[in-house]
Formats: structure tokens, C-alpha cells, sequence
């Protein structure tokens, strides 16, 4: 965030004051006013930077006399104070060029003094003090209409995305409810398949077995039979039908007994 503000003032040296401003504000605010969307859309020119800083200002509570301290321009002889007074008590300080020295720390730099503010503050040839021009004497100007319509749209448009979002959230956590509650049915479902197949199978493992032994049975009984036929047909006839002998002697009759033993 602190990279695109920086490539974005670089288009604007004649607002750079802005930037000291906007670093305030995203220590104050924790970088939740400015994001992406707005600096897009809004940040296009340094109007559109007194805009968004008023209306961060007014978020953050910064009072009138906070925001023009921030919007005067600092000589190289106050920053240079402002750095060797930050340096003492130990603050972390990050200046890039002459011409950068906005991107410190925000608290590195300290509000200007009472000289300072009133145009007595030392100076020295090489750096003479700017003159204050009719926008640092009347304060930051006005935006225009239009620009703050725009802003009250971009705000009303975050709100109600963040509505909608609220809404997407929940139904999606009604749906995760949903999703697990059927899920436990399932599993529920599925523990008493697992139980019905066990049961299958000790079943069809009874049966297995019970059709093993009819089958010896079967083995033993069609042996037994088989020999009890063949040691009656060895033994001579002893049918107690009368003219038995003469009945089995005829040989019509013999071929259809023999059939019907086989």
C-alpha cells in the first residue's frame, strides 16, 4: 500500500503534502479507508487526494488544526529536526530522497512547532522557507460536489457489498449445517449396511457349510446304495410273488427289470 500511494504522488509534486496526510491516515485508520477500489477510481489527481484525505480526516477525527499543520508544507530544515528529534527517542525512520522524505514513519514526525507554524523557524539560504501560497493560507480547498457525490457512492456501494457478503456467509454456513447433517445420516446409513453384510455373510458361510455336509450325505448314501444293489443283484431272487422265477426267466421281463434298476 505504502508502494502504490508512493508511484501515485509521484505524479503529483505539486501536492506532496497529501502524502504526509495519507500516511497519518492509514497509521490511524489501519490501512481500512484506503484500498485499491478507491485509489483507482478516485486517486487521479490531487484533487481527488484533498477529497479522500477530508473525508479520512473526518473518520478519523483529526481536527482542523492537526490536518493544516499536515497540509503545510515542512522546509528540509524541519525534517531534517523531525529526524534527529525521532532519532533520539528511538523511532524507526525510513526517508528516501529530498524529495520523498513524506514516506517516513508517521511517527517519526513530530506536529511543527508554534514557530514553525507561524513562519519563524530557522532556515538558511540553501533552503529558504516556501512562501505560503493562497491554498496554504485558506486550507485545503473545497472538492467539488460531484467528487463527494462520487465518494458517498463508492461508500454505499462497499456497504452494501459487504451486505451481500454477510448474506453469502450465512447461507453458506446453513448450507455447511446441511451438508454435515446429511452426511451424518449417511454415515449412520452406511454403519448399518456394513451390519446387514456382515450378517449376509456368517449367513451365506452357515449355508456354505450346511450344503458341504449334505453333499458328503449324498456321496455316503449313493455309495451305500450302490453296494446294496450290487450284492442284491449277486444274490439269487427270493421275490415272494408267486411264478416269480418263471416271470424273471422270460426275457422281455428280465430286459425291462434290468432297465428299471439301472
Amino acid at each position: 500500500m505504502r508502494t502504490m500511494i508512493s508511484a501515485t504522488l509521484s505524479d503529483h509534486r505539486d501536492n506532496l503534502p497529501y502524502g504526509r496526510m495519507i500516511t497519518v491516515l492509514l497509521t490511524r485508520l489501519g490501512v481500512d479507508l484506503v484500498d485499491e477500489k478507491i485509489q483507482e477510481k478516485t486517486f487521479s489527481s490531487p484533487l481527488d487526494w484533498e477529497a479522500i484525505c477530508k473525508m479520512g480526516m473526518r473518520d478519523a477525527q483529526v481536527s482542523d488544526e492537526e490536518r493544516n499543520a499536515m497540509v503545510r508544507p515542512y522546509t528540509r530544515i524541519e525534517m531534517a529536526d523531525a529526524e534527529a528529534a525521532a532519532a533520539a527517542a528511538g523511532a524507526h525512520v525510513d526517508p528516501v530522497d529530498d524529495d520523498d522524505r513524506m514516506y517516513m514513519d508517521v511517527d517519526a514526525i513530530p506536529p511543527p512547532s508554534p514557530t514553525h507554524a507561524a513562519g519563524v523557524g530557522t532556515s538558511s539560504a540553501a533552503d529558504p522557507v516556501p512562501e505560503a501560497g493562497p491554498s496554504h493560507a485558506a486550507g485545503p480547498s473545497r472538492p467539488p460536489p460531484d467528487m463527494m457525490e462520487m465518494l458517498q457512492e463508492i461508500r454505499e456501494a462497499q456497504r452494501r457489498s459487504d451486505l451481500r457478503m454477510e448474506e453469502l456467509l450465512d447461507a453458506q454456513r446453513v448450507r455447511v449445517d446441511e451438508l454435515l447433517a446429511a452426511q451424518r445420516i449417511s454415515d449412520t446409513w452406511m454403519g448399518e449396511l456394513i451390519e446387514v453384510q456382515r450378517a449376509t455373510d456368517r449367513r451365506v458361510a452357515d449355508l456354505t457349510a450346511s450344503l458341504q455336509t449334505t453333499k458328503t450325505q449324498i456321496a455316503w448314501l449313493t455309495r451305500v446304495f450302490a453296494e446294496d444293489y450290487d450284492r442284491d443283484r449277486e444274490a439269487p431272487c427270493h421275490t415272494p410273488i408267486p411264478h416269480c422265477s418263471e416271470w424273471c426267466d422270460e426275457p422281455l421281463n428280465k430286459q425291462r427289470l434290468n432297465q428299471d434298476l439301472k
